[in-house]
């Protein structure tokens, strides 16, 4: 299969594929194996087309054979974007920007069709300070990616890490010397691509022995050193950047409230947290979220933002299925939103290498291209992903619906006649859900397929999944009854 993506805005789904054969035959399933198209492709000089611009929104599988060969990929249909989605910073992504064969360009336009608004990358010091006090950037993938994000609708948030040889033995900074050098890095940095972006992260999981080796070691009091090196060079280079600090390992709220009562908060413009807890559902990785945004405002940083900068769920055998991944992913934003974040950025973009049994290999939204398929293959989550943000895009969190059982998860975005509603269980089996409308509703499915339910004595019930559902239309109550058989 040789076409350049397979990720396509509705109306331009065609695949191409090579054959020595006279024609192909060719399937596309969707999500639940269902024929949704089929036919024969001729060849012409060793290629074939496969036209199938008549797909709705979905998830798809595509099956071609010839000659005793058969090929299969996956692929995603999503609706054209209204034009607000890149407005909307809650919807973002890491890519680590150079680590991809060359193909950041395609994956950031793949990123733009999801309808993201950021992405997350390295900005390596070593890499760009090879000389003390002298920065290189040509050359350096961000260099070339940052503006090329930019163009795409997509703000960089760049990571500033890790070491330097010319400082601290080349460990995490530390010294006076180490730490003012770091945050003239960042200022550099910052004052470089403030045409694209004026945001840095200062540094990434400070708290984990992973990451930070350095003579102070991993506490909230060593870090504050480093925010306090880079705040205020960054805003005298940029007086309108916006330094991130935290980039915790793990939600750890007594390393956060130490670092608040250290007097943190004045060295940060928002506060960052990264979460895994794989294979548990997002509602249980993230419990301990609502009271780390409590913590947050309790220490006078009401109006700080948190951020989730890495959160995710790997395809592999001790993480979950494609589609666990693409079921978690939006409930993940959803229920991180509805406890206070203001920003979530999933890890990651693409699969880091090809090793099934490797966790890092197998966190991404697309799998890497091989001999048999070119491109890279979008999984299940990048359409539920794409359908969340076009259902959401320019409404904020407005509330939860007291729906009865706690596993029931039915969170309001927008007001008025914008109100969108997402509509879940958490729980194993699903749940006969109850809304109460004189209004026809219309749902769409975590696929993009839209459906219209007229009221039947002032009600409209839904069956609730572990799939979120997206509702629109006047609703004045929302009562979810006891488990339903499965």
């Amino acid at each position: 299969m040789t076409s350049p993506g397979l990720l396509f805005a509705q109306g331009q789904t065609k695949i191409t594929v090579s054959s020595d054969q006279s024609a192909v035959a060719w399937r596309a399933a969707d999500a639940q194996g269902r024929t949704a198209a089929s036919g024969t492709a001729p060849v012409t000089g060793g290629g074939a087309a496969i036209g199938l611009g008549g797909l709705g929104p979905g998830y798809y599988t595509l099956t071609a054979s010839a000659g005793g060969t058969t090929r299969t990929a996956g692929f995603g249909v999503l609706t054209a974007l209204t034009g607000d989605e890149h407005k909307d910073r809650r919807f973002n992504a890491n890519l680590h920007f150079g680590w991809s064969g060359g193909d950041d360009a395609k994956l950031l336009r793949s990123m733009a069709l999801i309808g993201m608004g950021g992405v997350r990358t390295d900005a390596n010091w070593a890499a760009i300070e090879k000389t003390p006090g002298a920065y290189t950037w040509s050359g350096y993938p961000i260099d070339k990616y940052i503006p090329y994000a930019a163009s795409q609708g997509l703000t960089t948030l760049p990571v500033a890490g890790y070491r330097n040889p010319h400082y601290d033995r080349n460990k995490t900074p530390s010294s006076p010397a180490g730490l003012a050098a770091f945050g003239k890095y960042q200022a550099a940095l910052v004052r470089k691509y403030q045409r694209q972006t004026k945001e840095v992260e200062v540094y990434n999981e400070f708290n984990s022995i992973g990451f930070n080796k350095g003579a102070c070691g991993i506490t909230a009091d060593c870090y504050l050193d480093m925010l306090r090196a880079a705040y205020g060079r960054v805003h005298a280079a940029v007086p309108d950047a916006q330094v991130v600090g935290g980039a915790l390992a793990g939600l750890r709220g007594d390393w956060l409230k130490r670092l608040y009562a250290l007097g943190g908060l004045k060295y940060l413009d928002a506060v960052s947290v990264h979460q895994y807890g794989f294979p548990k559902p997002p509602e249980q990785a993230l419990a301990a979220l609502p009271q780390l945004r409590k913590d947050l405002d309790a220490a006078g940083g009401r109006h700080k933002p948190l951020w989730m900068t890495e959160n995710g769920y790997p395809t592999f055998p001790g993480g979950v299925t494609p589609d666990a991944q693409a079921r978690y992913l939006p409930r993940a934003q959803l229920f991180s939103f509805a406890s206070g974040v203001a920003r979530y950025y999933w890890y990651d973009v693409t699969d880091d290498g090809t090793d099934p049994k490797n966790k890092e290999h197998n966190f991404g939204a697309f799998k890497r291209p091989t001999a048999a398929v070119k491109a890279w293959q979008p999984k299940p989550a990048v359409v539920t992903e794409g359908v969340l943000v076009r259902q959401l895009a320019g409404r904020a969190f407005a509330g939860r619906d007291g729906a009865g059982p706690a596993d029931v998860h039915s969170y309001r975005f927008g007001t008025g006649a914008n109100t969108v509603r997402t509509l879940w269980t958490a729980g194993s089996a699903p749940r006969t859900v109850t809304l109460t409308t004189s209004r026809p509703l219309t749902v769409t499915d975590q696929w993009g397929h839209a459906r219209t339910y007229a009221p039947s004595g002032g009600t409209v019930r839904l069956t609730a999944g572990g799939a979120v559902q997206y509702v629109k239309g006047p609703v004045t109550g929302v009562k979810a009854a006891g488990a339903d058989r499965p």
